[in-house]
């Protein structure tokens, strides 16, 4: 275990069984769902082919948005998936998923652009990035190097999951968080939302740790903790609140160099979001204006901040939307579960919440529980506002864009919140969490194969009628 002798991982069958549970149904997921089937995925796969050939920020030529010289092989790989895309009657046929086979890299060059992730600091990408890399120095195809990537993201998220857990011991509501349809379908695909949920529950684990040892903790806990927030907070930049736990961790661990190393995060992740907002140019929407004026103009009127911000949460319909693709809309938003189903999933997830939640050492744990909460819902507010800047026009009435998904990170936060230093088979009501956990793992795989055999390869799939226009660019 680990002790305050030395960093020494002790594999307990939790961790052990969570990630592989995690590592073998994103295999098998990953297998059923064709490429590029999440929200987006084909920017994200640009971003990290951009990243393995060491760019960082991207070019935005005369009148187009953001973007890179991607190889015209993997362009030819996009076309192939787009088909199936927002069209619920179409199926990847046998002919199209051979003929994607085929595709090979040429070391030709086009111009596309990325649309929404220039404003992510690619380190998010390095796995994807890496799997695309050695499939194309090594003449592999397209999709074997795509398929690569995933198998590379897949396994970096079940490592970080597996220390994380052995650093701290997780609780019943992150282990359903992990095991909902939405977050299963993330993790097996190559966007980056697997990675970031990782890294949440990696630095709430070492957050969690240095509360508990305090002076006594390792140096390499606080180190991973300020790697964690960094990554996250570059790459998402709503999660940037995190950081407010490092200065937190310097607190507890009374030393002075780590409130430098803080320091330079905050300077570090304050110079990309203005790089990001200065360099990225989006032509999707045709705003009018900068990020940055409407930012300003939003600040100057806070009345309408405040009006499109209520407007939205009231919204019955956004909300609806939100507890849907929280728990799972699959694909691109076309791919959805019974209600009764959805219905099920969030009660599991209110009784493993409300079984989960612990008062154990609430005296002397209170400041930092509350400063992780406090993270958490700044997290959400900022999403909503940095949707309100890039995806709505000025003024606007409502916030569109949000997706449920968005959501996660900030429920991995709330879930160790509450929790608190309780194991997790500690008293009877843990324990009886513990089983509705592996009910809603269990209605998680009997349910998800069905509904995507039958959304991309058997009969039709009758269209969705959401209440949300949801347009084809969706944000990332």
């Amino acid at each position: 275990m680990l002790s305050n002798s030395g960093f020494k991982l002790s594999c307990n069958r939790v961790s052990l069984w969570t990630a592989a549970f995690i590592f073998m149904a994103g295999v098998f997921f990953s297998y059923l769902i064709p490429p590029l089937q999440s929200p987006d995925e084909f920017d994200h796969i640009e971003r990290a082919y951009l990243l393995g050939k060491g760019v960082i920020i991207l070019d935005a030529p005369q009148g187009q948005s953001s973007g890179g010289m991607i190889d015209t092989g993997l362009l030819d790989y996009f076309r192939i998936y787009r088909g199936i895309i927002f069209r619920p009657d179409k199926k990847l046929s046998l002919a199209d998923s051979e003929r994607a086979k085929t595709i090979n890299w040429t070391g030709e060059k086009q111009f596309r652009p990325a649309y929404g992730i220039s404003y992510y600091f690619p380190l998010l990408y390095v796995p994807q990035a890496v799997g695309l890399a050695l499939g194309e120095k090594a003449g592999l195809s397209i999709d074997f190097s795509y398929r690569l990537a995933r198998l590379l993201s897949l396994l970096a998220i079940a490592l970080i999951i597996l220390v994380a857990f052995n650093i701290y011991s997780p609780n019943p509501l992150v282990l359903a968080l992990l095991a909902l349809p939405m977050s299963l379908f993330q993790i097996s695909s190559a966007s980056i939302d697997g990675l970031s949920l990782a890294l949440t529950i990696l630095s709430m684990a070492c957050f969690m740790r240095i509360v508990q040892d305090k002076a006594n903790s390792k140096p390499l806990f606080f180190y991973l903790l300020t790697g964690a927030v960094l990554v996250l907070s570059m790459g998402r930049i709503y999660l940037a609140p995190l950081i407010l736990l490092n200065f937190m961790a310097c607190y507890y661990l009374k030393n002075r160099k780590y409130c430098y190393l803080c320091g330079l995060s905050v300077a570090l992740i304050v110079l990309w979001f203005l790089v990001a907002v200065l360099t990225t140019v989006d032509k999707r929407l045709g705003i009018g204006a900068s990020t940055l004026e409407i930012a300003l103009l939003y600040l100057q009127h806070p009345y309408i901040l405040l009006h499109a911000f209520f407007s939205t949460i009231s919204n019955t319909d956004m909300i609806t939307n939100y507890l849907y693709s929280f728990v799972g809309v699959l694909g691109w938003l076309d791919t959805q579960f019974h209600t009764w189903q959805y219905i099920t999933f969030l009660l599991l997830l209110v009784l493993i919440g409300g079984l989960s939640i612990s008062a154990q050492d609430l005296r002397a744990d209170w400041l930092p529980r509350s400063a992780i909460l406090l993270c958490a819902f700044s997290a959400i507010l900022i999403m909503f506002f940095l949707l309100l800047l890039t995806w709505n026009k000025y003024p606007a009435a409502i916030i569109d864009g949000v997706q449920g998904r968005y959501f996660l990170p900030p429920a991995i936060m709330i879930s160790y919140a509450i929790a608190g230093r309780a194991k997790l088979f500690e008293g009877l009501p843990r324990k009886m969490a513990m089983v509705l956990v592996l009910a809603l793992c269990a209605l998680t795989l009997l349910s998800m194969p069905g509904l995507l055999l039958e959304r991309y390869y058997l009969a039709a799939h009758a269209p969705l009628n959401l209440p949300v226009n949801w347009s084809e660019n969706i944000p990332a």
